[in-house]
């Protein structure tokens, strides 16, 4: 399925067949972790665009739509070397500032999460990856660090023992 997907949209692209491509197709790697109650228009996933054109929405038959379905939809082999530059770079990037920080556990643990979620990049699309760490990484980042502010007020409200 990660190879038919593209081969698909590549045949039916080179027979004239393809229609156009929604411009929230091109850019759901950045809307996709907006929550759709803000967005004034509607996203569209890539992979159920894909079903949609194929015919196969609703038959129970999932598609994924990575990287090379996106180039060929987009500007093709230009948009995949920009795609995999700008991917290295921003890994590259995101490796620096671990290393720096590499004795601490909250780094350590947001660079494993993107170590460990980073072949959706290949399987989805390029920064998929960032949904994960919004919707997954930071709400449990954000409730231990709330839990512990809250456990450190009550212990140290607590009276001592005499």
């Amino acid at each position: 399925v990660l190879f038919g997907t593209p081969y698909d949209l590549y045949m039916r692209k080179a027979a004239g067949t393809l229609p156009a491509t929604p411009w929230q197709v091109s850019v759901s790697d950045f809307l996709l972790p907006i929550p759709s109650q803000l967005l004034p228009f509607p996203k569209i996933d890539p992979s159920e665009w894909y079903l949609e054109v194929s015919g196969l929405l609703g038959s129970g038959f999932g598609a994924m739509f990575g990287v090379i379905s996106q180039a060929i939809v987009g500007f093709d082999w230009i948009e995949l070397v920009i795609r995999g530059c700008v991917l290295g770079f921003v890994l590259a990037k995101f490796h620096r500032w671990y290393v720096r920080r590499q004795r601490d556990y909250w780094s350590t643990l947001l660079y494993l999460f993107v170590c460990v979620w980073s072949y959706y990049s290949f399987r989805a699309s390029t920064f998929y990856f960032a949904t994960f760490i919004v919707y997954q990484f930071v709400p449990a980042l954000l409730a231990v660090r709330i839990i512990r502010t809250v456990l450190r007020g009550t212990l140290s409200a607590r009276p001592t023992p005499t």
